[in-house]
């Protein structure tokens, strides 16, 4: 998980690189949270599906992006209109909120909720 988040944010960097619009900014910084989480379409292995290598990974992409903490809020990004392919992450994905299920992920998360400013659900 560890290595999967590094790329994730190593990806996000390259791509922030040539962004300059803070909106659209806040845009891939959410894409690549999202992708490091395992919210995507793509397929594999490696990507996040349990409670706890979700949280692994978001801690990892979290301290990988340092520098450009805090995030934005996810919600109200992916309320803008030209999000749709993120929203099209799979639904049936254990979610951040989802994975308290287990008290090792909880603490984890906790700590990835404050690094990145989200409020306890």
């Amino acid at each position: 998980m560890r290595l999967y988040a590094a790329m994730i944010a190593m990806c996000t960097r390259v791509a922030l690189e040539e962004v300059t619009d803070p909106i659209e900014r806040d845009e891939l910084l959410v894409a690549g949270l999202l992708r490091a989480s395992g919210h995507t379409t793509a397929r594999g292995c490696v990507i996040p599906a349990q409670a706890l290598e979700i949280a692994s990974a978001v801690v990892e992409y979290v301290l990988a992006m340092h520098d450009l903490t805090p995030l934005p809020d996810v919600d109200s990004v992916l309320q803008r209109t030209n999000v749709a392919v993120l929203r099209a992450a799979p639904h049936n994905h254990v979610s951040l909120h989802d994975a308290e299920e287990s008290p090792l992920a909880t603490r984890v998360l906790r700590k990835a909720r404050s690094l990145i400013g989200l409020a306890e659900p």
